[in-house]
């Protein structure tokens, strides 16, 4: 009795025939579950500039007295995106600075291939304050400029 032989190929564990697409089926499977890691990690966000100011604001029937203002930077992959943000909290003492990002507004001001630039960096600081007050009026709030609660931070 003559028994058949399995091919070379499956003898020496490689895939061969009906296995090839399960097998395919699976690394994309799992490529394809990790993708947001992937871009979490490859994508770099730099916090531009951003600094603490006293604010009036009413958000959900409470009194929110401080604001957080910044300028964030989004690189990877050949792309640069700038954002304003601001984010009002409670701010009820001095040393209360727990800012929950329920009140948030975020604007997208720049975005193209590239990297980050300095000059670029300027041009836009130039109108960020209008712009965090465009995003803070359409919580219907207002940031006090003159009244810092903290030094600014540049990164």
């Amino acid at each position: 009795v003559r028994r058949p032989v399995a091919p070379q190929s499956a003898r020496s564990g490689t895939v061969h025939g009906g296995n090839q697409g399960k097998v395919r089926a699976i690394i994309f499977s799992t490529l394809h579950a990790i993708e947001p890691l992937w871009y979490f990690f490859c994508m770099k966000t730099i916090d531009v500039y951003s600094q603490y100011f006293e604010a009036e604001c009413e958000f959900m029937g409470r009194i929110l007295r401080g604001a957080l203002v910044f300028l964030q930077a989004i690189s990877g992959e050949g792309k640069i995106s700038y954002s304003v943000n601001v984010t009002f909290f409670r701010h009820d003492g001095p040393e209360d600075f727990a800012v929950n990002y329920d009140a948030l507004q975020s604007e997208t001001v720049y975005e193209a291939a590239g990297r980050r630039s300095k000059k670029r960096e300027q041009e836009i600081m130039e109108t960020f304050r209008e712009k965090a007050d465009a995003l803070a009026s359409k919580l219907g709030a207002k940031i006090i400029w003159n009244r810092p609660l903290r030094d600014a931070r540049f990164g």
